[in-house]
């Protein structure tokens, strides 16, 4: 399917920028007049890896880091009462992150049109994950958001300890075999043939062992 940049005000006037899949410019116009924009430039994409390797390496990713201030920041304004469409016109503001800012101000358009907070969020899955969005909407149908939205951050702060104590775990056993691997390199590429060398100019037999080496 093509893909195209599109530039939209939404009823405040804020400019929201992006890139969406569409069978035609018409059909993104649509679809975003449903969402409650009003679509200033939509024009295919100069450059489109559709699908591929290289295009996954060029997306920004959001790493874990990102998405514990994030939803710290979240429950901070939540908890102070901002209202979730300036909240979350805020929180695309504040961050760096492309991909991050862009997927927030989507979320922002879906809730300018009706949709809920966690059905907005559930069109992210790939930035947020299943388990954020369920508890999301599990502290939006209880009424109890702020709390849950504390609970996600110790939760992913707690997550990301563990990750990283597992990669210092794995790291010195990676270290060792890769030195190890150096190691049987040098031997069979340089110290073997010097051996092999030696011996045949005294025109000795090699060992048995350095023999089944070569």
């Amino acid at each position: 399917m093509p893909k195209f940049q599109y530039r939209a005000r939404d009823a405040q006037g804020i400019l929201i920028t992006g890139e969406l899949d569409a069978l035609s410019a018409n059909e993104l116009r649509e679809h975003l007049a449903d969402q409650g924009l009003i679509p200033l430039l939509v024009k295919p994409s100069s450059f489109s890896l559709e699908n591929t390797f290289l295009r996954k390496l060029l997306q920004s990713r959001v790493s874990g880091t990102e998405l514990i201030v994030f939803t710290r920041q979240f429950y901070t304004l939540f908890k102070a009462g901002m209202g979730m469409e300036s909240l979350l016109t805020t929180l695309a503001r504040q961050t760096s992150n492309k991909r991050l800012k862009e997927s927030l101000q989507r979320i922002r358009g879906s809730i300018s049109s009706g949709e809920g907070l966690s059905k907005a969020f559930s069109h992210h899955t790939d930035i947020f994950g299943d388990l954020y969005t369920s508890m999301l909407a599990a502290g939006e149908e209880a009424g109890i958001l702020e709390e849950v939205l504390s609970h996600l951050s110790k939760l992913l702060e707690k997550e990301m300890e563990i990750q990283s104590s597992v990669s210092s775990a794995t790291l010195y056993p990676k270290i060792v075999v890769f030195v190890l691997v150096c190691a049987t390199t040098v031997i069979m590429t340089v110290v073997v043939p010097k051996f092999a060398t030696f011996f045949s100019h005294y025109q000795a037999t090699l060992p048995l062992p350095t023999r089944m080496l070569m």
